[in-house]
């Protein structure tokens, strides 16, 4: 019920009727309780009713390996919905359907990109499965993929950069890019760690979360850009 109640990608409304679905199947003592701990009134919740059924399409389609297409949405400063270039229809073949820092992600190849990309279901609309089929490609994996993302922001191509880090933040390596990740001792206070990561500004928002605490080593082009947006910040 709480991980219900915290999705970002359920509505209130729907939350609100799968935890009670939830609390049918407990005791009558245990359903007060889990309604007391599923309170809705401050979550951040979505407006879209339509994602149970946007999601189900996306499942179909992965599964038969059909084209779909859809529209995406962002919002004006005055909080509108408003259709991105003009109402374009994208056109994906889907890969997968990937959770991600509590939002869900529709993973695959976009002909209007023509290389792989990821849409919020959540700001998907007009969601339609074609009769087009596709052949998946060979050798796809999701979780590579997911793991060079920041906050599932992109650059146009991942390089492998190394991380100078504290050694209290091994913690922080290993949570984001598994116990497999290359580490080495680099001194009695720091290691080094070399990920594959996509270079974008949320990257290097990330690194700057951390004070120094964690450093890049290279590649030189990289320290240069993370350089010069420090220096739009003075």
């Amino acid at each position: 019920t709480d991980a219900v109640a915290s999705s970002k990608i359920i509505s209130a409304k729907k939350s609100e009727e799968l935890v009670q679905k939830l609390c049918r199947l407990t005791s009558t003592h245990q359903a007060e309780q889990l309604q007391k701990f599923a309170a809705l009134s401050s979550r951040v919740k979505p407006h879209n009713e339509k994602v149970y059924y946007i999601i189900d399409n996306i499942q179909t389609a992965i599964g038969n390996h059909q084209q779909i297409r859809f529209q995406y949405y962002e919002y004006t400063q005055e909080k509108k919905k408003i259709l991105k270039h003009d109402g374009y229809y994208y056109v994906v073949n889907p890969y997968a359907l990937e959770w991600k820092n509590d939002h869900y992600y529709l993973i695959g190849f976009s002909l209007k990109h023509q290389k792989i990309a990821h849409f919020r279901v959540d700001r998907l609309t007009s969601v339609e499965n074609l009769e087009t089929c596709f052949m998946p490609i060979e050798g796809f994996d999701v979780a590579s993929y997911t793991n060079k993302m920041v906050d599932m922001f992109t650059s146009e191509s991942s390089k492998e950069v190394t991380l100078l880090c504290e050694n209290e933040l091994m913690r922080v390596i290993i949570d984001h890019y598994g116990e497999d990740a290359a580490v080495d001792r680099y001194d009695d206070t720091h290691f080094t760690a070399k990920i594959e990561v996509n270079p974008s500004g949320t990257f290097y928002g990330w690194i700057f979360k951390f004070k120094g605490k964690i450093k890049i080593l290279s590649p030189k082009e990289c320290i240069t850009e993370m350089q010069q947006i420090a220096q739009e910040f003075i």
